[in-house]
């Protein structure tokens, strides 16, 4: 994993100004993505793998590749945004009940029409 797209990004946005809000209620949307790249980019270029020697983390991505939810993504999001993960599909369910406080999002992909 070699880290570029992160690089990239930080190079970029890095050292700038940012001010994040809090929402007052979870969001979710769709949209378009005006530069697409594969899940394995992003994993390979984006991402940093776990180490023995991590004592925290900020942010996990879980990708899981070529699953077809058996519900639409407006009703996964809005489950998410809910909270309410054990209502999710099987594929796409936690083996382990979520943390109290966690964050979860969820990044879903539309396969290529076949």
């Amino acid at each position: 994993m070699s880290g570029a797209l992160m690089d990239a990004a930080i190079a970029e946005v890095g050292a700038k100004p940012w001010q994040v809000q809090t929402l007052d209620t979870p969001a979710s949307d769709q949209m378009e993505c005006p530069e697409p790249f594969s899940f394995s980019k992003f994993t390979s270029e984006a991402c940093r793998p776990i180490s023995n020697h991590v004592k925290s983390i900020q942010l996990l991505f879980d990708v899981q590749e070529g699953i077809e939810p058996s519900v639409e993504a407006s009703e996964v999001s809005a489950m998410i945004a809910a909270g309410q993960f054990q209502g999710l599909p099987e594929v796409l369910a936690f083996k382990a009940e979520v943390p109290e406080g966690s964050k979860v999002d969820l990044i879903l992909a539309a396969s290529p029409s076949k």
